[in-house]
């Protein structure tokens, strides 16, 4: 069946600034942010948006603040060219593999909170970026799909490196084990089953 509609935004990651006046709310569906004003729902009882929604990356999914900046993991990766195969996430062109029609790439929007647009985007290192945390100088996000976390440098907005926690699973490469050619596949159709799937992460100490 068809479960989307138009009014239908699908609320996912919030993040708070520092002085816990705005809140920073992605709408997963919509492929926005949108941000509002905690200022005064304490005194009347209910919260007013700051400004129009602003367009970041495709299926956003959780946010974190940093500076005057929040970041944003997108899910199904950046805008689709027409170049590229897609398959469609609730009306949005995703950017494909055409085997499995899972994204293939990963991102993450830096919105500027001073000037309410998106200064930058950042790659992940792999596929259906989820949870993040910052410690220090570095942001860590984990690629759902790619079984590792990337490691970004927010001196300069890039990937620095990414770090393997894949936990190869009996017969994974093939065998039919209800993974074969699923959503981890290859560009070529071949499955790799795994175990770790993380979508969260936590720094103990500083990096």
């Amino acid at each position: 069946g068809n479960f989307y509609t138009g009014g239908t935004a699908n609320p996912a990651g919030v993040a708070v600034s520092a002085d816990s006046k705005t809140a920073y709310v992605l709408l997963n569906q919509n492929n926005t942010l949108q941000a509002i004003d905690l200022s005064t729902a304490a005194t009347a009882g209910s919260v007013v948006t700051k400004g129009s929604p602003v367009r970041v990356g495709n299926a956003p999914n959780s946010a974190v603040t940093y500076g005057k900046y929040v970041y944003v993991t997108n899910e199904g990766g950046r805008e689709a060219t027409s170049a590229d195969f897609t398959n469609d996430s609730s009306g949005t062109p995703i950017v494909a593999n055409k085997f499995n029609g899972s994204a293939v790439t990963g991102t993450i929007s830096v919105y500027d909170t001073t000037t309410g647009a998106v200064a930058a985007t950042i790659e992940t290192g792999g596929r259906h970026p989820t949870g993040m945390t910052v410690s220090g100088n570095y942001l860590f996000v984990t690629n759902t799909g790619s079984e590792n976390i990337g490691v970004i440098d927010l001196s300069t907005n890039r990937l620095e490196r990414t770090i393997s926690v894949a936990l190869p699973l009996p017969g994974g490469h093939g065998d039919d084990n209800g993974f074969h050619e699923d959503w981890f596949g290859d560009d070529e159709g071949h499955g790799h089953a795994f175990g770790a799937q993380p979508t969260s992460i936590a720094v103990v100490g500083s990096v």
